[in-house]
């Protein structure tokens, strides 16, 4: 699947040095999908330390909260990203911003999608987590959620996709992005394999 190693070329390039400075985001978070820059790309997910108040034990993106430091949201991303796995700002190309959800504590979230030099070897911080994995990018064009979990909240019913890779398992709102994030690779025309080419309200 050599398409995959140029899967960034269906998005746009996020620009970032027009983010506005001291722009004011308390209560906003964002995350960073870090795939590795090599033919065989790499998803680099973390799972939560057991000892955190939020979502303990949970498989997630690296991420946090927006500080007053931060130039923008793209900037938590990758700061949050350099202190839970120690991969430095230097070392990730964002090429995407993804649509902003809310989290079940009523949090926003925004997605951006990053570049990650694979030379890089990422180190978990004991602070926030717990354990670091990769998988395969292709796994996510070749397998189907092997569960879709139905809820409601706040009067608004939900389909949520759940993936399982070796003892892991990839759910929630983590899950939910990730689906976003494959719908929008998958949408170039030499995109892989059926499941790849379904949209993603077929997905769901």
């Amino acid at each position: 699947m050599q398409y995959l190693n140029r899967w960034y070329e269906v998005f746009e390039p996020i620009q970032v040095s027009g983010s506005p400075s001291g722009l004011s985001l308390p209560g906003e978070a964002a995350v960073l999908i870090p795939v590795t820059a090599e033919s065989d790309p790499q998803l680099i997910l973390t799972r939560r330390a057991m000892h955190l108040a939020s979502h303990p034990g949970q498989v997630s993106f690296p991420g946090g909260m927006w500080e007053q430091a931060d130039v923008g949201l793209h900037d938590t991303a990758v700061r949050e990203t350099e202190e839970e796995i120690g991969v430095p700002a230097s070392a990730v190309k964002l090429v995407a911003g993804l649509n902003r959800r809310v989290s079940r504590n009523g949090v926003g979230v925004t997605p951006f999608a990053g570049l990650v030099d694979a030379a890089i070897t990422p180190v978990a911080s004991p602070d926030e987590i717990d354990a670091i994995f990769h998988v395969p990018l292709s796994y996510f064009f070749e397998q189907a959620p092997q569960r879709i979990d139905r809820i409601e909240r706040n009067g608004v019913r939900y389909h949520m996709p759940a993936w399982f890779w070796q003892e892991h398992e990839i759910w929630g709102l983590t899950a939910l992005i990730l689906a976003e994030f494959c719908g929008r690779v998958c949408s170039h025309p030499q995109g892989p394999g059926e499941w790849a080419m379904k949209t993603l309200e077929e997905r769901l």
